[in-house]
C-alpha cells in the first residue's frame, strides 16, 4: 500500500500541474489528497486505481476474497462512471482530465506522466482477442477525448494521440497523431 500511496501523490501533482520531484512528493499532504479526492471525479478515480491494485494483487487468489476486487471495480465505476482495471499497469504521474467514460483494460500499460481525456478505450481489437495484448503507451503521452487504443499495438514516448483518433497500428516517438484510422499528422516537436 506504500508504493500506492506515492503513486496517488504523484498523480495528485500532476492534478495540480506539478513536475514530479522527491521534495514535491514528500509535501503532498493526506488532507491535499482527500480535499480532492472529494472534490475532482478525475482525481477519485485515479486514487480508486491505485488502491485497486495492492487489493488485487493480495485477494485475487484467495478463496471468497476474490470478489472483493471485483466489488472495487464496480464501485470505481459506480463512482466515477469509469473503469481501470487493476491488472493494467500505469506509471507515476497520472492524469485525468474529466475522469467520465474512460475504459482502461487488463493488459493495457501505460508510462509515466501520461494525460488522459475523457471517454477513452484502451482495449482489445475484437471480442475474441483476449490474452493478446493490448496497447503498450510510453511516457508523457496525452490521449485526447473519444480517442480508442484497440489490440495489441505500442505508442512511444511524447505522442499526442488526438481527439477521436481510432489508433490500431503502432505509432514511433514524438509524433501528433490523427484520424480513424490514425495516421500520423505531424512530428512532434515539444
Amino acid at each position: 500500500m506504500k508504493q500506492a500511496y506515492y503513486l496517488i501523490k504523484t498523480d495528485y501533482l500532476r492534478y495540480v500541474s506539478k513536475d514530479i520531484s522527491k521534495d514535491d512528493v514528500d509535501e503532498v499532504t493526506f488532507c491535499n489528497i482527500i480535499k480532492n479526492f472529494l472534490l475532482s471525479n478525475a482525481f477519485r478515480l485515479s486514487v480508486l486505481y491505485r488502491i485497486s491494485v495492492p487489493i488485487y494483487k493480495k485477494l485475487s487468489t484467495k478463496r471468497i476474497l476474490w470478489l472483493i476486487p471485483s466489488l472495487w471495480v464496480e464501485i470505481t465505476r459506480f463512482l466515477t462512471g469509469s473503469e481501470i482495471d487493476p491488472r493494467a499497469e500505469i506509471g507515476e504521474g497520472l492524469r485525468i482530465i474529466h475522469g467520465v467514460g474512460i475504459v482502461i483494460g487488463i493488459e493495457a500499460k501505460i508510462g509515466r506522466n501520461a494525460c488522459i481525456y475523457n471517454d477513452i478505450t484502451i482495449g482489445y481489437k475484437n471480442i475474441d482477442e483476449e490474452g493478446t495484448g493490448q496497447a503498450k503507451i510510453g511516457d508523457g503521452v496525452r490521449i485526447g477525448t473519444g480517442a480508442r487504443l484497440l489490440g495489441n499495438i505500442t505508442i512511444g514516448s511524447n505522442v499526442v494521440i488526438g481527439a477521436n483518433a481510432v489508433v490500431t497500428k503502432s505509432f514511433p516517438d514524438n509524433v501528433v497523431v490523427v484520424g480513424i484510422p490514425a495516421r500520423v499528422l505531424k512530428k512532434n516537436e515539444e
